[in-house]
């Protein structure tokens, strides 16, 4: 499995992104039950989604994008991942980084479940040598 980040979410979703047609292009291509969500990723992408100062004028209600997730999680290709008992440990190995909470939490859950991630941050490779990162539009 393949554990999502907030921006390959959004821009796979967001047409007005320049990386759109290459990344939803990606995900249109995963095999059922391949591209994970954990409720971090679930929450970053409700602010993104609902928050006019990232989508301007495409910037849904609150309502309309948990009903926008909701609908993309009924889609065989996705799957919710949860953390299991390795992802402290994991996370607790990267605490000593500024900055990068959220970077490290993923890399921690996907790690511990022998999940890939996919981002287009063009670091988390560098930032994560042991993790398998894949960039959906490169």
């Amino acid at each position: 499995m393949t554990l999502l980040d907030v921006s390959t979410c959004l821009v796979g979703f967001w047409p007005a992104h320049e990386l759109h047609a290459r990344t939803r292009k990606w995900i249109e291509r995963a095999a059922n039950d391949s591209l994970g969500l954990c409720r971090v990723v679930h929450l970053g992408w409700l602010h993104h989604l609902s928050n006019p100062a990232v989508l301007g004028e495409d910037a849904m209600t609150r309502a309309e994008a948990w009903d926008f997730i909701a609908a993309v999680l009924t889609d065989a290709r996705f799957a919710w991942v949860e953390e299991n008992s390795g992802v402290n440990d994991w996370f607790a190995s990267f605490a000593a980084r500024p900055d990068l909470w959220t970077d490290d939490y993923l890399a921690a859950v996907a790690l511990a479940g022998g999940h890939s991630l996919a981002t287009l941050d063009t670091k988390v490779a560098a930032r994560y040598p042991q993790l398998d990162v894949i960039n959906p539009a490169g």
